[in-house]
């Protein structure tokens, strides 16, 4: 396992689960069936995708994505959000005061109305417990205006009424950023109900939440960039719903990584052999300085950038790019 990560670009810390930690003491069994699922899930998306992985680079992140699944840092963070995203609710028991607590999943149907970007209906086919064979289950879920006027149950549902509110009724700064946001979407007429999961996938794309706030041209950058990560020809800077469904299913990043690029080819923050020689073809006596850590040789890279024989090579972009590793950049050393 520790090989095959490695050699998609996975850091060998990726495959270690250490005792003690919380993935560690979980029931084997009921982990692997919960990684079963994601994998069930995610073979099933890419079966509905199958024509738009039509190239290497598209085959190559695909391969990636589902070998994550199989990652202990992965599972333990799976695991993690479905219990963040767990409430409680209150349940009555017979007449009088008597009642019970039970905890419920907030599905993420709910949390895009009619499905993420309006894909589907407002409902969601949930799977009984396996032991007792019976049939699924069609439950449907609480729409906006039933949390709003609080007829769905009597348990405390306060942070989805928030989230009902901010769709239903976004403050000043929402509408401000409609805008900003409908540059950066290929399809027509983007409103509210798509700003939620635009925000989230930006995040994805190493785009700050301050930036995300007043949207910029130079986020398009990073949009290309990802696109060419996937071996997309699209060059319009902008997302289309399968973009932004695809990117939801990415984790935000995290230093040091500045673009989805980096974010994927060095997962740990350090640079692999065929990144260092492509560098140190256009670096001072042909060597890298210090260790090959992203954070800590960024003006290494902007000296590499700098170098007329590959700054002529570089693709113009509307921001600024001069300390980050691209794809075209990549290209370019690869050339000389």
């Amino acid at each position: 396992m520790a090989v095959v990560a490695q050699a998609f670009g996975f850091g060998i810390s990726a495959t270690d689960v250490i005792a003690g930690t919380y993935l560690y003491s979980l029931p084997p069994a009921t982990t692997q069936g919960f990684v079963q699922k994601l994998q069930s899930a995610f073979r099933d998306g890419a079966a509905q995708r199958r024509t738009a992985i039509n190239s290497a680079p598209a085959a190559y992140y695909v391969i990636q994505r589902y070998l994550e699944l199989c990652l202990p840092p992965r599972i333990e963070a799976e695991i993690t959000k479905q219990i963040s995203a767990a409430g409680a609710v209150d349940v009555r028991r017979g007449n009088g005061a008597l009642f019970s607590l039970e905890t419920v999943s907030v599905p993420s149907r709910y949390l895009y109305p009619g499905g993420p970007l309006g894909a589907g209906p407002q409902s969601i086919y949930l799977n009984r417990d396996s032991t007792t064979n019976s049939s699924p289950e069609r439950r449907r879920y609480p729409a906006l205006h039933d949390l709003q006027r609080g007829g769905y149950g009597t348990g405390s549902m306060s942070s989805l009424r928030r989230l009902a509110r901010r769709i239903e009724k976004p403050n000043s700064t929402d509408e401000s950023a409609l805008s900003g946001f409908s540059i950066l979407y290929a399809g027509n007429d983007f409103n509210r109900t798509k700003q939620i999961p635009m925000e989230k996938a930006l995040l994805s794309l190493c785009i700050t939440a301050k930036e995300i706030k007043n949207p910029a041209p130079a986020i398009q950058d990073h949009i290309d960039i990802y696109h060419e990560y996937i071996g997309s020809t699209d060059t319009t800077g902008k997302l289309n719903d399968t973009d932004i469904r695809n990117l939801l299913e990415e984790k935000p990043c995290e230093a040091p990584h500045k673009n989805f690029y980096e974010k994927s080819l060095f997962p740990d923050g350090m640079l692999t052999g065929q990144t260092i020689k492509f560098l140190e073809k256009a670096l001072p006596g042909n060597r890298l300085e210090g260790p090959p850590d992203l954070a800590m040789i960024r003006s290494q890279i902007s000296f590499v950038r700098a170098v007329p024989a590959v700054s002529a090579r570089l693709k113009r972009r509307r921001g600024n790019l001069f300390d980050q590793i691209t794809p075209d950049l990549i290209s370019a050393l690869e050339s000389l």
